[in-house]
């Protein structure tokens, strides 16, 4: 149940550190600490200073058994140094708050951790903002200590969305990147499962532009091409090398590793072109410049808009649709690769505006014959593939 408010009744209080007892399972949610949720910041202080010492906040069972819910690293020093410089013995300031006045555990946990929070946002994790919101701290009570256009209260909000298992995953590996967990949360706020697998692909993609990655990821979603069949280690539903993202993603890949690699030839010849005639070669050159500039204006455009819903992203399903309807075909999945790859790039040739093809489209179009085109395999056995968003007849084998 979210907790929306507190109760009121807070006490002014000084306090003896050894009758304060520590419990940071119940009342810390900030991680990294060790033994009684001490962090070893304080550390090196080697005399007490009153005046730096701030409000620790104390919280008494129904028992009468007092726990410090914040200032853990305060309390440690004080028992450790036990006396100030001028021979007193040290206490704490701090308040008071007593479970016999409403004050029940997840209310203490909450109001403590949001109070580090508004104290030491600058070393506050997004996981531990997330604690507080999947404990139960409601966006009206969290958003009064910092303000909703954070950064770290956007991220902790991301990544309370996910599911148990997925929030586990980042708790107990830190080196996955914690960007990967609010991404996730963003993207796929409501959908647990979609989480799992998405988590499961970002562990062993790694992309390079997260966003572009995500956005690609839930239109593939939508064009209802993921499909999970196993877990992994971490219990993550997915088989990642025949999920159809996956076969997706290295369509994509390759295709642009080709494009890529015909444009900077194109452009090598052209750079060339005088010693290359030189030996006795006819290059065309302004063909050849048109040639360099169409293989990059297509590798550009798969980089800005296969991750967005539209023509180059129903192009790459419908590759994939190919790849994955071939599969009982007599050919190797690397056959089958090439030839989605192929159809992707001609067909993005062909249907991109400025393309050479434009004219045979046209024929194409209104029942005329083509010409010039390598005949694909027969993946699908003499069969047409129904591939939606995207012209059936270029589709037939």
């Amino acid at each position: 149940m979210a907790i929306s408010e507190f109760p009121k009744m807070i006490y002014k209080n000084e306090f003896d550190p050894f009758n304060i007892q520590t419990d940071p399972l119940r009342l810390q949610f900030k991680s990294g600490s060790g033994n009684g949720g001490v962090t070893g910041t304080l550390k090196s202080v080697t005399e007490w200073n009153e005046s730096f010492s701030g409000q620790v906040i104390v919280w008494e069972s129904l028992e009468g058994v007092y726990y410090i819910g914040d200032g853990h690293q305060r309390l440690e020093r004080a028992r450790a140094l036990v006396y100030t410089g001028d021979g007193k013995k040290i206490r704490l300031n701090g308040f008071l708050i007593k479970e016999s006045d409403g004050w029940t555990v997840e209310h203490a946990r909450i109001y403590c951790a949001l109070k580090n929070l508004a104290e030491n946002a600058a070393t506050t994790r997004p996981l531990d903002v997330a604690k507080i919101f999947r404990n139960g701290g409601s966006d009206a009570l969290v958003s009064g200590f910092i303000s909703r256009n954070n950064k770290l209260y956007l991220q902790g909000k991301a990544l309370a969305s996910l599911s148990d298992l997925v929030f586990g995953i980042f708790l107990n590996n830190p080196s996955i990147p914690i960007e990967y967990g609010v991404a996730v949360g963003q993207y796929f706020s409501d959908d647990h499962r979609m989480q799992e697998t998405a988590i499961s692909i970002l562990r062993r993609v790694r992309p390079d532009n997260l966003d572009c990655f995500m956005l690609e990821l839930r239109n593939t979603l939508h064009a209802d091409l993921i499909r999970a069949t196993q877990q992994d280690l971490f219990g993550c539903v997915l088989d990642m090398k025949d999920s159809p993202f996956y076969i997706r993603y290295e369509i994509k890949a390759e295709a642009l590793k080709i494009l890529g690699g015909t444009a900077r030839v194109f452009q090598d010849v052209v750079r060339n072109a005088d010693i290359l005639s030189g030996l006795g070669n006819i290059i065309q050159q302004e063909f050849t410049r048109n040639a360099s500039k169409r293989k990059a204006d297509l590798l550009h455009l798969i980089k800005k808009q296969a991750h967005l819903m539209g023509h180059v992203s129903e192009l790459l399903n419908a590759a994939v649709e190919i790849y994955i309807r071939s599969n009982n075909s007599r050919f190797s999945k690397a056959e089958r690769m090439q030839e989605a790859v192929k159809f992707f790039i001609q067909r993005l040739e062909q249907t991109c505006p400025g393309s050479d093809h434009t004219q045979r489209e046209r024929k194409e179009e209104h029942g005329g014959p083509s010409s010039g085109t390598q005949a694909p395999l027969d993946l699908l056995g003499g069969h047409a593939a129904v591939v939606t968003g995207v012209d059936q007849h270029a589709l037939v084998f």
